[in-house]
């Protein structure tokens, strides 16, 4: 708003947004930089692919366990017993 000038509609105008000057690192640092983002990105797509094989997994014993339960493959009323509680 420092910036700015006219009456009640106060505007910053085009030569004031030109003559603005923002600080930037040099051009080799900002590759750097962005080459070190790409490589977390990346990193990060590696452990969010391997999660979600995980959940998927996990998704498919529980619905084993499950249709076992309910099948009478394995007795519900032993199971638990030695986890302590």
């Amino acid at each position: 708003m420092t910036l700015a000038s006219g009456g009640g509609q106060p505007n910053i105008s085009q030569e004031v947004v030109r003559g603005l000057r923002i600080p930037a690192p040099p051009w080799d640092e900002q590759f750097e930089l962005a080459a070190a983002l790409d490589e977390s990105a990346e990193q990060a797509d590696l452990a969010r692919a391997s999660l979600t094989g995980s959940v998927e997994l996990l998704d498919e014993y529980k619905q084993s366990l499950i249709t076992a339960a309910v099948t009478g493959e394995i007795d519900v009323t032993t199971a638990g017993s030695g986890i302590p509680g």
